[in-house]
């Protein structure tokens, strides 16, 4: 029963040090300077890579495949 309590409470305590609020790829594709900053963050860190750097490392891909295959929205004549 100790071990129950000891395990449950170990667990509100990795949530509560995981205070990082979680944006989505749909945030971070309608701010793209941020999920640059992040990603630059994200790729100095060497442990797993959390939810934010993976959403937004996503969206600044997105935007580059976007531009790389539809252009970037400019006319030249």
């Amino acid at each position: 029963m100790k071990q129950i309590i000891s395990l449950i409470a170990f667990s509100f305590l990795l949530t509560a040090c995981s205070s990082e609020e979680t944006k989505t790829i749909e945030y971070y594709s309608a701010h793209l300077d941020e999920a640059k900053t992040v990603k630059i963050e994200c790729e100095k860190k060497t442990a797993t890579l959390s939810e934010n750097c993976k959403n937004a490392i996503k969206a600044v891909l997105d935007d580059s495949y976007k531009k790389s295959m539809f252009g970037d929205g400019i006319t030249y004549e």
